[in-house]
């Protein structure tokens, strides 16, 4: 009876010590419980500051989004006056307008002898200052516009004289901010167009007698200055007497051809929009040549077309210019045997 009564006692002790470690490990358990509920209650609140935050910044988002709508509403109400405002104050400052004169026609050399040292450019695509940059490095030319060298000593694009002819937008058109522009795509000017700083383009060549230049196509399209580029090459191939000419590349071919619809789709896949960066002329906050009106797509849609038309002219009439002009230097520069050849190819 004695050991019965050990035994049961000894088990009873067990049980104890068994229940006891249970409750220790329930109590860690709660305790984690509570530490979890400490973090979520902590969570919750840092999720409500944050919504109250958000809020707070889509309110101020809604008042700056009214704001602007206030702002551009004013700016189409008052864009007639600001718009004759702008040109006459452009206007005041007399720009000459139309092209320089080639020189005369220069006289055939033999300008070859020895090595000759050929330089070659791929795609401009428009990019004026740096057709103008690399003709400078590569000492072949000396670029003027606005009667001003651009390129005569260790020039860069930040220099004043290049952001005068080439300024940020809104630099250019500081009566403009906020309204949409109706700029020509020629910086060449007939009555109706919009005097620019781009004026008084001529080009001297500085090559040395064995150099060659070669633009090897692609002159225009994708940049903002594809007619300023056009003029600056007509000029290069004319003065260089045989020794600078371009090929055709297929954008050139495009206007060539007058193939307007592929032409279109390529400048609008380069144009400056939410997507991406590039260039400016069929953005639609400044290319329309009336108040843009939201309220009525198809019309803003026909002001967009006729601009985007009036572009595609422009670079017909440049590039043919252009090709005339180089047909005409091809020809002064060669000897008579190779004239004559030239003629029998060529028609």
């Amino acid at each position: 009876e004695a050991k019965t009564a050990n035994a049961k006692k000894e088990q009873e002790s067990k049980n104890i010590s068994t229940t006891e470690g249970n409750i220790e490990k329930k109590e860690q358990q709660i305790q984690e419980l509570e530490r979890q509920l400490a973090q979520e209650r902590s969570n919750l609140s840092d999720q409500e500051n944050n919504l109250i935050k958000h809020k707070e910044k889509h309110e101020e988002h809604n008042n700056d989004l009214d704001t602007a709508n206030e702002k551009a509403a004013k700016n189409l109400a008052d864009a007639a006056i600001r718009r004759k405002k702008f040109i006459d104050a452009m206007r005041e400052k007399k720009y000459p307008r139309g092209l320089k004169l080639l020189p005369p026609s220069p006289a055939h050399t033999d300008n070859l002898s020895g090595n000759v040292k050929l330089n070659s450019l791929g795609d401009v695509h428009g990019w004026a200052p740096g057709l103008i940059n690399w003709l400078h490095e590569k000492k072949l030319a000396k670029c003027m516009i606005a009667r001003k060298i651009l390129n005569a000593e260790m020039t860069t694009i930040e220099d004043s004289v290049y952001r005068r002819c080439f300024p940020d937008e809104m630099e250019n058109y500081p009566l403009l901010q906020g309204l949409p522009s109706w700029i020509n795509g020629s910086p060449y000017f007939a009555d109706y167009d919009m005097p620019t700083r781009i004026h008084s383009i001529d080009l001297e060549w500085i090559g040395g007698p064995n150099d060659i230049f070669i633009q090897i196509g692609d002159m225009i399209d994708r940049a903002d200055h594809s007619e300023t580029v056009l003029e600056l090459m007509r000029r290069l191939v004319w003065n260089a007497n045989g020794s600078g000419f371009a090929l055709i590349g297929n954008h050139e071919n495009c206007v060539l051809t007058n193939d307007y619809e592929r032409w279109k789709r390529d400048e609008d896949r380069s144009a400056y929009n939410d997507r991406g960066p590039g260039h400016h002329r069929f953005h639609i906050s400044r290319n329309t040549y009336d108040e843009f009106s939201p309220e009525n797509a198809a019309e803003t849609r026909d002001k967009q077309d006729k601009l985007s038309r009036e572009c595609f002219r422009s670079l017909r009439a440049h590039l043919s210019h252009f090709l005339l002009t180089q047909e005409l230097a091809i020809r002064n520069s060669l000897e008579p045997d190779s004239l004559r050849r030239w003629k029998e190819l060529t028609g």
